[in-house]
């Protein structure tokens, strides 16, 4: 018996999910042509025309709401609400969403190191850790070999770049650090000199030299508030060992857009120029006249933490 039972509610519920709409319209169509004809003037009428129109109303928006049309209008006025850009903007859990959608994109192909993707893009390529970045990093260097020691070269270097932030009351801790190796059989022979130093809207910077082991240091380091754009302006120069220091380079501490080098060097010297790690190429020009050679180096784009420029030295005399 209960068998029986269950198996004319099944019914039941197998008609009403398949025709529910349609009866609901014609019961809605119905009920008010009976409110109608009874006079919607009399309690019965107005009854019987409000239960049809509500009726008819229900089977419309049933019809619509289970439409696959109805559906995908819904989910894109969803999603332009929870993925547009001004729905974002409010959210404090922008890191989250962004991990969640870099680990779903990566696992999709790359399942097995889809973590260690997501955690190397946040660290180099979504850098979270700072609110600012610095904008045409430009450096002109001029080369020359040491007359009283020719094993010396001496580097005089203009550096001129800009930090910028979107908050003028964010508070920026500007480092700079500088590391040159030593013969510490001839100590004094190694010198660096910070010539000038020059941030907008700064002074008293003061900077400190030391010996690190077997390295000369120079380093300062400044806090900046107040402004939205520092233009920092540095010259120092530096004389160093060559069989010491083959290499210079030039590494972005954060994010870099765009870099250029203008090298000015003696002729008997060679320069090597490679790209560390970036994106683009590096556009090199060679401008060199019959006295001096002239690279000029340039990077249009975005330079990450840890990438920048290589610059091997090297003078067969000097072995």
């Amino acid at each position: 018996m209960a068998d029986f039972f269950f198996s004319i509610y099944n019914n039941i519920k197998e008609f009403f999910n398949k025709y529910f709409i349609v009866t609901t319209i014609l019961l809605g169509v119905g009920l008010l042509c009976w409110g109608i004809e009874q006079n919607t003037e009399t309690v019965t009428g107005k009854v019987l025309y409000t239960l049809g129109s509500l009726s008819l109303s229900g089977g419309i928006f049933a019809g619509v709401a289970k439409s696959a049309q109805f559906t995908d209008i819904y989910k894109k006025i969803f999603r332009d609400i929870i993925f547009g850009e001004e729905h974002l903007e409010k959210r404090e859990d922008l890191e989250t969403i962004w991990g969640n959608v870099t680990r779903t994109l990566s696992k999709k192909k790359f399942s097995k190191i889809s973590d260690e993707l997501h955690d190397n893009i946040k660290k180099y390529f979504l850098p979270m850790d700072h609110d600012y970045y610095y904008e045409n990093f430009n450096i002109d260097v001029v080369i020359e070999y040491d007359e009283t020691n020719s094993d010396y070269l001496i580097i005089k270097e203009i550096t001129n770049f800009n930090i910028v932030c979107e908050d003028e009351k964010l508070k920026i801790r500007n480092k700079f650090c500088c590391m040159i190796k030593v013969d510490m059989s001839d100590k004094d022979a190694t010198t660096y000199q910070l010539k000038k130093i020059e941030i907008s809207g700064a002074s008293g910077i003061k900077h400190v030299k030391k010996y690190d082991k077997n390295h000369l240091v120079c380093e300062y380091e400044k806090d900046l508030t107040g402004r939205k754009i520092y233009n920092v302006r540095r010259e120092d120069e530096k004389k160093f060992n060559l069989r010491f220091n083959p290499i210079k380079t030039q590494i972005a501490m954060w994010v870099y857009k765009n870099l250029k080098l203008d090298i000015t060097y003696p002729k008997e010297l060679d320069i090597e120029i490679r790209g560390m790690g970036l994106l683009n190429d590096l556009v090199i020009e060679d401008k060199n006249n019959k006295v001096l050679n002239r690279k000029v180096i340039e990077y249009k784009g975005l330079i990450y933490k840890n990438q920048g420029v290589l610059m091997i030295f090297r003078d067969d005399k000097i072995s």
